[in-house]
């Protein structure tokens, strides 16, 4: 049977390439002849009015802090950011060498607004997941993420994400007759099956995201596959997206000093090196980290994954109504209290512990985690058997 993927395409998100990669990998094993379909997004559906204004409150605020010299080195504004594409090129680059080795994409473009039917009707199937194509505030809900160039028999999705605990309403209507018009539904998160309940009646099945749903060893064969720059050396990992203080810079150099340990800074401009880091080099420094401290949910997954220590931020800026995935993550494996709200919460963490539970969760949340895992993963194999 021949599967056609439906997912964002970002070449510079790490979250992004490895969703997209671990779902084509669990088709395959389930005997699926997969490829992902390049698409571009209309742009006309990108943010809705509300976001909008978020976005443009976020930047004034960077811009006048950039304006009276009050911006903190790591926290670079919109001005700043235009001069450092060249950095995010470079990563992009990376991601697009790593996409063309691993992943089996279309020849063609989908393109918001036309129908394509000759090309998508080669499919027997069109997924869509997983990653927050369903968010109508995240450039996504359009008829494409929603397969409406197919045949209803053939829309399916699997661990589609909404990331947001309502709709908008300007988009609510027409969110309810994409949701109705799919033949088998699965999404990320819990909410998001509450939420397709209340507004349709229908029934969602939550299944984790495919970077959880594929086995250990498919990761350790990628992280494998090139050498680590950073073997057998002490480093604690940050991948925070949104904004950290003065003073919490500060408390990350001295958790830094407290564990005798690099700090490797992998969304920071001011270090080249990392920022640029593919998607192996990122699956490596996270995997072999003695600590993680990200607001990121996928650096949360593989730290989940591989029992890394780590703790999670509530992200600062424009996006903080999608941090219920996050939050939902942590609590389908019973992880709450790897949440903080700052650094200077890891910071004091930090000061009560000794090192051995610095270096890795417990012996129960490990156990706890496997047996998760394996129930998770034997309702993702129930759901696929259904096609």
């Amino acid at each position: 049977m021949k599967v056609g993927i439906v997912t964002f395409i970002d070449y510079s998100n790490y979250g992004n390439r490895l969703q997209n990669y671990a779902l084509q990998e669990y088709l395959r094993m389930h005997g699926f002849e997969t490829e992902t379909i390049l698409n571009e997004k209309y742009e006309d559906y990108k943010y809705t009015e509300e976001y909008s204004k978020k976005i443009l409150i976020h930047w004034i605020k960077s811009i006048i802090k950039y304006c009276y010299g009050l911006i903190m080195p790591r926290q670079k504004s919109f001005i700043c950011n235009i001069f450092d594409d060249n950095l995010k090129k470079q990563r992009k680059t990376k991601n697009i060498n790593f996409t063309n080795k691993y992943i089996k994409e279309t020849k063609y473009v989908v393109r918001e607004g036309f129908p394509h039917k000759r090309q998508l009707n080669q499919y027997d199937y069109l997924i869509a997941g997983s990653d927050q194509i369903w968010n109508p505030c995240m450039g996504a809900a359009t008829d494409f993420f929603f397969l409406q160039n197919v045949p209803k028999e053939k829309r399916i999705s699997f661990s589609a994400s909404v990331g947001l605990v309502e709709i908008p309403k300007k988009r609510k209507e027409q969110w309810i007759k994409y949701i109705n018009d799919m033949k088998y539904i699965s999404v990320r998160e819990r909410a998001a099956q509450k939420l397709i309940n209340e507004l349709t009646n229908k029934k969602a099945t939550v299944l984790l995201d495919p970077t959880m749903i594929i086995e250990r060893r498919v990761w350790d064969k990628l992280i494998n596959s090139k050498s680590f720059a950073y073997a057998n050396k002490r480093y604690i990992v940050t991948y925070i997206l949104g904004k950290i203080s003065n003073s919490e810079e500060e408390e990350l150099q001295e958790i830094g000093r407290m564990l005798n340990a690099k700090i490797i800074r992998l969304n920071d401009r001011r270090y080249p090196k990392e920022f640029t880091a593919d998607v192996i080099d990122f699956l490596q420094l996270i995997t072999n980290a003695r600590l993680v401290i990200t607001d990121s949910f996928h650096a949360c997954v593989f730290s989940i994954l591989y029992y890394k220590q780590f703790y999670v931020l509530q992200r600062q800026g424009p996006y903080n109504n999608i941090y219920s995935r996050i939050e939902e993550l942590l609590a389908n494996f019973h992880l709450e209290n790897h949440a903080v709200m700052s650094i200077h919460e890891v910071y004091m963490s930090m000061l009560n512990l000794n090192e051995r539970k610095v270096e890795c969760i417990t012996d129960k949340e490990i156990n706890e985690i496997n047996h998760i895992l394996e129930k998770e993963r034997r309702n993702a194999d129930m759901y696929i058997n259904i096609l």
